[in-house]
């Protein structure tokens, strides 16, 4: 367990002279459980699994909150409720900030991700912009390069991450190719083979679809 939060449900009373209480709390396993005041699990999300599908509906590949599942980001380091004990804000270990409602455990934004996500490790170590597309990219050492989409998006800042993908290394250095369908990137070093996890290999060149 990784962070904890209280809430009150009810105050004591004549008749219930001990107030009631929820407990919420988040781990590195990706649980969040809400529990009451005896200790038992009444509910448990787990943001980072598929949703399940209606029947006839392909299951999705990956969770509607869209958290970086990469590892070493997994998990929750903390976890506040708001006034009105309907939801919970999180933070994960990948630095990403979201909000979801406590009794359901359904996204607060509306399907868009988290509110916050940002690299979360050591520094930035490279920027570009594609040479056609309102779109750039970003790498460091967290190892993972993320796709920005920089025109009519949502969010104070005016843009959105809409891809990241796992690196087997710190990134250096990284840059589109001039058609933009091909993404170069640096590493501190280059692995072998039998380091890299099958979706890794696979993404040795990283092919931009237009």
């Amino acid at each position: 367990m990784n962070c904890v939060a209280v809430i009150k449900v009810k105050d004591a009373t004549a008749d219930e002279p001990a107030p009631v209480y929820k407990i919420v709390t988040g781990g590195v396993d990706g649980n969040i459980k809400v529990l009451d005041t005896e200790g038992q699990t009444t509910n448990e999300f787990n943001p980072y699994r598929p949703i399940p599908a209606p029947e006839g509906v392909v299951p999705a590949t990956s969770s509607t909150y869209n958290l970086n599942d990469f590892g070493r980001g997994r998990g929750f380091r903390g976890i506040c409720i708001d006034r009105s004990n309907r939801k919970m804000l999180f933070g994960t270990c990948a630095g990403e900030i979201g909000e979801m409602e406590i009794d359901t455990g359904i996204d607060t934004n509306e399907g868009r991700g988290p509110l916050v996500v940002a690299h979360y490790r050591g520094k930035l170590n490279a920027l570009a912009t594609h040479p056609i597309r309102q779109e750039a990219l970003s790498v460091g050492d967290d190892k993972v390069l993320r796709i920005w989409q920089l025109e009519g998006a949502a969010g104070a800042g005016g843009f959105k991450m809409v891809n990241q993908i796992d690196l087997p290394d710190k990134a250096t250095c990284a840059s589109y190719s001039p058609n933009g369908h091909l993404i170069a990137i640096g590493l501190i070093k280059r692995p072998s083979d039998n380091q890299l996890t099958e979706q890794q290999q696979q993404q040795k060149k990283v092919r931009i679809k237009t």
